[in-house]
């Protein structure tokens, strides 16, 4: 039993151990349709099981918690020791200037149980954490420098629980995941499986289907499909499914021997079947040491690595200053000498990642991580953790071209705006 008295308004108890035997939640099928379409039956049943640890109740902390809610998970645990101030009022949509002085993940927990009463939210101390992870199916952290995340992250990989670490600074974005060794990825596409019309399947071995003409397969070797509704061949017309070897883009062989059959007649289609697919993720320790990236935009792409180094040390900047009376993370802008201090952090951290790569040999490792980006300074989608299908693609993104609009300026193309990027100094 843990028991927080960290405001003088709650008393938040919570009872780790009673999520084990808490009845099992119905999943109203009216009330979760959209999301039910969206994500697929199986995908909601999930989530309406699942416990969420979320780590940090600012901007991006509470973002990740309402959506969460809303996807109508079982159990939420918040995490945030530190209290209500006036600057959390321009990011956290939940918190007022009422709450200014009091536990920031209480303040959050109660605005969240008024809007969404029939879900269970609680929250803990840090101090709590470590033991009660094992309780939890998925970690999100908002907060904390790195190598506090590092370690949370060790701890949840020997677990078994899932890891997402999310950071927002101003426009630009990172969120890191990392699902174990051993991820089973159900549908790696997430694209509907549609029929495609069959125009005709010769009589030989293998056989060749060919499609309509105003269709393209889009299969590629080694897919498995269903066909249905063959007129003629009517054998071919079972719930086995056929390996296939593509010939064209409108048609493909299956090792099916057709020549003792009924000539094709017309009609039929066929559906490709999903495949599950394990995939290993790295540690984040291993991660930010070895970086690769998969671009979304190429006119950005000289960026991305300014981004992972300048991430880094500017976390590492907050931790040495984190103890100080004025902590500069605090403060509204930087002196000049503190901006050294960050210049020089990022030139450590850069020639410390040549070298390391230099040593192996290599130019890039594996990194593998999502990113989302809101104009909205700390907001962030939890899309990541629901869509949690084993996609690792964009580590960083940014969306400086906002602050260049919010002027009044005329939008330019990205190599313009990056000459008054203070990140493209960072190489």
């Amino acid at each position: 039993m843990v028991i927080m008295d960290v405001d003088n308004a709650v008393d938040v108890e919570i009872n780790v151990s009673a999520s084990a035997s808490a009845p099992v939640k119905e999943m109203s099928e009216l009330r979760y349709s959209r999301l039910i379409h969206t994500l697929g039956r199986d995908a909601v049943n999930a989530l309406s099981q699942a416990r969420v640890l979320v780590l940090g109740c600012k901007g991006s902390g509470v973002e990740v918690a309402k959506n969460l809610v809303l996807s109508g998970v079982q159990g939420l645990g918040l995490v945030d020791d530190e209290v209500v101030v006036l600057a959390d009022l321009g990011a956290h949509f939940l918190l007022s200037e009422g709450d200014v002085g009091r536990n920031r993940a209480v303040a959050t927990a109660q605005k969240l149980k008024e809007m969404y009463p029939s879900v269970n939210i609680v929250t803990l101390s840090s101090v709590s954490v470590e033991s009660a992870l094992g309780s939890y199916g998925c970690v999100v952290a908002t907060s904390g420098f790195y190598p506090d995340l590092i370690r949370l992250n060790s701890l949840c990989r020997s677990l078994g629980v899932p890891f997402v670490a999310a950071s927002c600074r101003g426009v630009f974005t990172f969120v890191f995941s990392d699902f174990g060794d051993n991820f089973s990825v159900l549908d790696e596409t997430g694209e509907l499986a549609g029929a495609v019309l069959v125009e005709g399947i010769t009589q030989d071995f293998p056989a060749t289907v060919t499609v309509v003409e105003e269709q393209r397969h889009g299969l590629e070797n080694g897919d498995e499909v269903v066909l249905s509704g063959i007129k003629g061949m009517e054998e071919l017309n079972r719930d086995t499914p056929y390996s296939v070897t593509v010939t064209g883009v409108h048609s493909f062989t299956i090792q099916e021997d057709t020549r003792s059959y009924e000539r094709y007649v017309s009609g039929g289609y066929f559906s490709k079947l999903k495949k599950s697919k394990n995939m290993e993720f790295l540690s984040l320790e291993k991660a930010l040491l070895s970086p690769k990236f998969c671009i979304s935009d190429p006119v950005k792409e000289p960026q991305v690595m300014s981004l992972h180094v300048g991430f880094q040390a500017v976390d590492e900047f907050e931790r040495r200053h984190a103890s100080d009376t004025l902590s500069p993370s605090r403060s509204t802008a930087i002196n000049p000498e503190q901006f050294q201090e960050v210049v020089v952090l990022a030139q450590e951290i850069w020639s410390n990642l040549q070298a390391l790569h230099v040593e192996k040999g290599t130019s890039s490792g594996s990194y593998a991580m999502e990113a989302t980006s809101d104009e909205r300074g700390e907001e962030l989608s939890n899309e990541a953790l629901l869509k949690a299908n084993g996609e690792r693609d964009r580590p960083y993104q940014d969306r400086a071209e906002a602050l260049l609009k919010a002027n009044g300026e005329r939008d330019r193309p990205y190599e313009d705006r990056a000459g008054s990027s203070s990140s493209g100094g960072l190489r």
